[in-house]
């Protein structure tokens, strides 16, 4: 199988599959209490679109011979290993963190032990995933001016005191928005405003990976209210 060009591991875990859990359509991993996300099946540009629209995936499996592990050294292997070991997560935020909700584990079905067997047969590739060389999306004008435009769009909405929030969500290939979601909740009626000011938000300019526009995610945080 040829590897992957743009993707590469910072890190080969040596656990096997076999010694996961089945998490709805991935996995968990009692070494660091992580969700790992399974790759397998998926072209190279079908996994970079699912990581550069969430940039809080650090580990993922890969069909055996897919993918390369970047040469490391030594201080860096010893701190993935206590990494592995500890569970400990404090690292990059590209590379470690994630926020998937708290998997709770589940007995694995008949049907989901044979799918680790299969696995186990196929030797697949684990690891954590080298940060992908790629641009942020990028307001014209800079998140200034984004703020400007959040500003004006609420002008004319009568809102009691000063709140808080944070919210992500998708720059298309063309700049068009998608997928805007409250991470920081204020209210139901607010983040509906929100969300539906950043949804007719102007065109931003996309990220960039190999000279190319690319979607990706980008989380702020906004103010609303009286300031």
């Amino acid at each position: 199988m040829k590897q992957y060009s743009n993707i590469q591991l910072s890190y080969q875990c040596p656990k096997t599959v076999g010694e996961l859990t089945l998490c709805n359509s991935d996995w968990y991993c009692n070494g660091c209490s992580k969700v790992i996300t399974d790759f397998r099946g998926m072209t190279e540009q079908q996994i970079i679109d699912v990581i550069v629209t969430n940039s809080q995936i650090h580990c993922g499996i890969f069909d055996a011979g897919s993918i390369a592990v970047v040469p490391q050294t030594r201080w860096k292997k010893y701190f993935s290993a206590v990494l592995l070991t500890f569970g400990l997560t404090t690292l990059n935020h590209a590379v470690f963190a994630q926020q998937k909700t708290h998997a709770k584990k589940k007995s694995i079905s008949a049907s989901a032990h044979k799918k680790q067997t299969d696995t186990i047969t196929a030797i697949p590739t684990m690891g954590i995933i080298e940060p992908l060389s790629i641009s942020e999306p990028e307001f014209i004008g800079g998140l200034p001016k984004f703020y400007d435009y959040f500003k004006t769009s609420l002008k004319d909405i009568a809102i009691d005191g000063e709140h808080h929030g944070t919210v992500k969500f998708i720059v298309n290939e063309d700049g068009s928005i998608d997928d805007v979601q409250m991470v920081q909740n204020i209210s139901i009626d607010i983040d509906q405003i929100i969300i539906e000011v950043i949804k007719k938000s102007p065109r931003w300019k996309p990220a960039i990976q190999d000279s190319k526009p690319v979607k990706a995610g980008i989380t702020i945080p906004v103010s609303i209210g009286n300031q």
